[in-house]
């Protein structure tokens, strides 16, 4: 089970690898906010380490945060991220470590 898994998450990083030439890779999270909401997203690929507190303004926009405390804000943007990937369609991959330091510690692979 835990080859099969090592196996998929190479798949994955092999096609993150590929559209970073094709200009499908987005790492900031404003970016990958609006592009989930808009149904751009193919697959999410994040660090289990990863968390951060993000305040939503808007359909289309975030503001991060410190403190997950206040109206409109979750305590991981990622598991919101997740969610809005997997409702449209898309996958979402969590692993120890992504490869590509520049990826790191977030990186979502749009569709066009």
């Amino acid at each position: 089970m835990k080859e099969a898994l090592e196996r998929k998450n190479e798949e994955y990083f092999a096609e993150l690898q590929a559209a970073i030439g094709q200009g499908l890779v987005l790492t900031d999270l404003q970016e990958i906010y609006r592009a989930c909401q808009e149904g751009k997203a193919d697959f999410l690929i994040v660090q289990e380490s990863f968390h951060q507190s993000a305040k939503i303004i808007s359909d289309i926009e975030i503001e991060l945060v410190d403190s997950n405390l206040g109206k409109n804000t979750v305590d991981d943007i990622s598991s919101l991220l997740a969610l809005l990937i997997n409702e449209k369609g898309g996958k979402t991959c969590y692993v120890s470590e992504i490869p590509n330091p520049e990826l790191r510690p977030i990186a979502l692979k749009i569709r066009y």
